[in-house]
């Protein structure tokens, strides 16, 4: 029976190790994502924000 608790401890670190990676693959995608998006949405805003500018600052010149 050692034999067998060898082999069941050999399959249960490989499950372990399956486990680990995909939730630090996850963690590392979901951090990236966040990143990602704060970058987007800033670069979305100035970009926003300027055409809104434009567009109050010629109606205050021609109004």
């Amino acid at each position: 029976m050692a034999g067998g608790s060898g082999s069941e401890d050999l399959f249960d670190s490989i499950v372990m190790a399956d486990e680990r990676f995909r939730g630090e693959g996850y963690r590392e995608g979901f951090d990236r994502g966040v990143r990602r998006g704060l970058q987007d949405g800033r670069r979305h805003g100035a970009s926003h924000g300027a055409k809104l500018s434009t567009e109050v600052s010629q109606h205050t010149l021609t109004g």
